[in-house]
Order: structure tokens, then C-alpha cells, then sequence
């Protein structure tokens, strides 16, 4: 298998940029798969905004594939972060094409666990 991928992100202010990037021949000949996604994110009114578009393509399964998303997260407190994101998801073969939307809430809760201090 012969895999190269790439990807960077980049801060400016209350703006943060990002991509990647990755191709495969998912250890097959001529089965090459690519894949790469760009997005933006901005903090804003004690908020996270943030909007992301992404391709895939796979040559030896015929499949191509894109989707996007915009989404939005807050803290409530310090221990807890609501996320709610609209997706956008479509996927075509060599005789379908399917599409799909959707909305993604997630609630993140974290605690300390543990906290070493040491000289």
C-alpha cells in the first residue's frame, strides 16, 4: 500500500483555516483513491462557526463522493459544549446517486481526571 496525505492549518485572530489532503492504491493497481476536505472557523459571540466542504473519489469502487457542513458550538460551562451542524452528504456509482441531509447535535462533557504537579 503506497498512502500520502498532507494537511495544514492556519490561525489568524478569531479565524482558524484548514485542509487536508490524501491519496491511496489501497495496495492495488490502479485503485486510486483521493480524498480532501478545506474549512473555516471563526469564534465569534462566545462561539465556534464553522463550515467545511470535502471530496473522495475511488476509481477501483467507482465511487464518488462530496459533502459539506456548517456548524455551531458553544461552552455552557467548563466542563460541558453543545454542538448542532447541518450536513449535506452525496454519493454516486456507476448507476445511483444518492444524497442526504441531516442535523448532528453533540454534547461534549469533560472532567480532570488527574493533575500531576511536580518541581
Amino acid at each position: 500500500v503506497e498512502t500520502w496525505s498532507a494537511g495544514t492549518k492556519i490561525e489568524q485572530g478569531d479565524w482558524t483555516f484548514g485542509a487536508s489532503w490524501l491519496s491511496s492504491d489501497n495496495g492495488l493497481p490502479d485503485a486510486d483513491y483521493t480524498a480532501w476536505s478545506a474549512g473555516l472557523m471563526r469564534e465569534a459571540w462566545d462561539a465556534e462557526f464553522s463550515l467545511e466542504y470535502g471530496q473522495a473519489e475511488d476509481d477501483n469502487a467507482n465511487i464518488d463522493s462530496s459533502g459539506w457542513r456548517f456548524g455551531v458550538a458553544k461552552d455552557f460551562s467548563k466542563n460541558t459544549k453543545i454542538g448542532v451542524a447541518y450536513l449535506h452528504d452525496e454519493v454516486e456509482t456507476l448507476n445511483n446517486h444518492w444524497e442526504s441531509d441531516g442535523i448532528v447535535v453533540e454534547i461534549t462533557l469533560s472532567a480532570e481526571i488527574l493533575n500531576i504537579t511536580g518541581n
